[in-house]
């Protein structure tokens, strides 16, 4: 009990300055500019070809654990990536290969439409 009283007088007398009245300034922490992650526009992406050998859950959770960002396509087509450059989407592939005896194949990175002229349809009659 006694260590605990002696730890918080020692933090609470920290706290009140240099003894002569004056307050002593905290240090100032120099920060690095704030940099967000910015999308990668462009890349390079794999098209990873399913061999029906595994459930497609079981090597979507490898690819989670292991970092690989991925998307599954309306058409079933799991894509992993977008990657900086191509040469780390080809040692991804190998990575791929290797661990789970997955065949895949690079392909250059492909932008969305844009959104405000892909939903142009007529809505349904009676709505």
């Amino acid at each position: 009990m006694r260590r605990i009283a002696v730890m918080v007088a020692l933090v609470v007398l920290g706290g009140c300055g240099d003894g002569s009245g004056n307050k002593v300034e905290p240090a100032k922490v120099a920060s690095a500019p704030a940099v967000a992650a910015a999308p990668v526009v462009g890349g390079w992406d794999l098209l990873i070809k399913d061999d029906k050998t595994k459930a497609l859950t079981d090597w979507t959770a490898w690819l989670i654990e292991h970092g690989y960002p991925f998307k599954i396509l309306d058409d079933g087509k799991v894509i992993a990536g977008p990657f900086a450059s191509k040469e780390i989407a080809e040692q991804k592939k190998a990575q791929l290969a290797d661990k789970q005896n997955m065949d895949s194949e690079v392909v250059e990175h492909k932008t969305p439409a844009d959104s405000s002229a892909q939903n142009t349809a007529a809505p349904a009659p009676g709505y």
